[in-house]
């Protein structure tokens, strides 16, 4: 979510917390899209995960982590920005997509996982084409409005 926003985090939670004045936020773009890219074992939960630690991850921008989520992703032992599963379950994040429909905004995700070059890489082939009915489902049924 914060992708979208144009201010700090720390600042915005801060100015909620004491009910101080809220400038109205302006989301960088109208949609924001993700979807999960992991390697094996994920889904499946398994007690000794971290035999599978250390598969090298390559092509994740680390100067664009606030467009990128981590979750099962360490810096390599012995180096200062190569990049390995940590062996905890597989999760190596979400690219997160913005644009001005919710097809640009998934493509802007599917553009960073087409740069991923990571062993036994698996995502989710349908997920832009399942919401992008959801989204004209809801549209015509009048719960959303166009933006």
């Amino acid at each position: 979510v914060m992708a979208l926003l144009p201010v700090n985090f720390g600042e915005f939670m801060h100015q909620i917390a004491t009910a101080s004045d809220i400038a109205p936020i302006i989301p960088k773009a109208a949609f924001a899209a993700t979807i999960r890219v992991t390697v094996p074992p994920y889904p499946t939960q398994i007690k000794n995960a971290t035999k599978f630690a250390g598969v090298p991850i390559e092509g994740i921008n680390l100067e664009k982590l606030d467009r990128f989520f981590l979750s099962d992703v360490r810096v390599k032992e012995g180096t200062d920005d190569e990049l390995e599963t940590g062996g905890v379950d597989g999760l190596i994040g979400a690219p997160i997509g913005l644009g001005e429909s919710p097809e640009q905004a998934f493509y802007e995700c599917q553009q960073v996982i087409d740069s991923l070059k990571i062993p036994d890489l698996q995502w989710r082939s349908d997920v832009a084409e399942c919401c992008g009915k959801r989204y004209q489902t809801l549209l015509k049924q009048g719960w959303l409005r166009r933006i």
